[in-house]
């Protein structure tokens, strides 16, 4: 039997990628397991190098208990462009702008850090922001906001004096909790604009670990189009704060889609 290969999707269709993907993933697996059964007390720690990436694993409680004694030790930033690069999508051209930054999170830059100018430190921003606002007084608006929300959720779920039968009750905790909690952050346009965005995110949560590892988009078709879904979600919210702040009459329309596309081209002809 012969095979004309015109592209990606058809090597996905004949099987063939699939095959391939299953077998490498599986030598990744074996490896990492291989490390973290071994008999020998000092649990030896795994480096794995592949082609797209190098990964390191660590087992062992002496070994966990060293790292997180010297934690301090550590910088966050690469935690963080780990997380930006590979679990969240972000583009190429502004992680160098994360990796350049190893100033700290202190109101002081690090005395040996690179010279960064104030508005470019992303981790002392991105910490005072938390610090400011997650936390303290100013976290109590958020926290009203959302328990607020929370009992208008209970209040709309149909539960009455009566008993009822749930099959999964941490799966309705889940979705009402994650509800009122991005009403409380977002505010409520960001679920109206996109009414699927609680189940892609939760998608997109049972994919982490496979987006952690570096894996490309034809050995992790499913996680890759699981974020790309909830991305597409957050521009969409993005698009229409944007527009809102040059329009504040803007109302959420059912057409808003078509709407956007309006307002943006009334805006470069003005």
């Amino acid at each position: 039997m012969q095979y004309t290969f015109t592209g990606l999707q058809n090597l996905i269709d004949c099987g063939i990628l699939t095959f391939y993907r299953r077998i490498i993933v599986r030598q990744v697996n074996r490896i990492i397991v291989r490390g973290f059964n071994t008999k020998s007390s000092s649990y030896i720690p795994v480096r794995f190098r592949g082609l797209f990436t190098e990964l390191c694993f660590v087992s062992g409680p002496k070994n966990i208990t060293a790292i997180f004694r010297n934690s301090r030790r550590f910088p966050a930033n690469a935690n963080v462009i780990i997380a930006m690069d590979r679990l969240f999508g972000a583009p190429k051209h502004i992680i160098p702008s994360y990796e350049i930054d190893n100033t700290r999170v202190d109101a002081t830059p690090n005395l040996h850090s690179n010279n960064v100018e104030p508005h470019h430190r992303i981790h002392h921003i991105v910490h005072a922001h938390v610090i400011k606002y997650l936390s303290g007084s100013g976290l109590k608006p958020l926290t009203t906001h959302f328990l607020e929300d929370v009992t208008k959720q209970i209040s709309n779920s149909g539960i009455g004096s009566e008993w009822l039968d749930m099959p999964d009750l941490f799966e309705f905790c889940r979705v009402k909790l994650f509800h009122a909690s991005i009403d409380a952050i977002f505010g409520p346009h960001l679920l109206t604009l996109n009414l699927d965005f609680v189940s892609d995110f939760w998608e997109f949560s049972k994919c982490t670990s496979y987006l952690l590892k570096g894996l490309p988009r034809f050995l992790a078709l499913g996680s890759w189009a699981a974020r790309e879904k909830c991305l597409l979600s957050l521009k969409r919210y993005s698009d229409y704060v944007s527009l809102a702040l040059h329009f504040p009459r803007l109302r959420l329309l059912r057409s808003l889609p078509e709407t956007i596309c309006t307002l943006q081209l009334n805006m470069v002809r003005m």
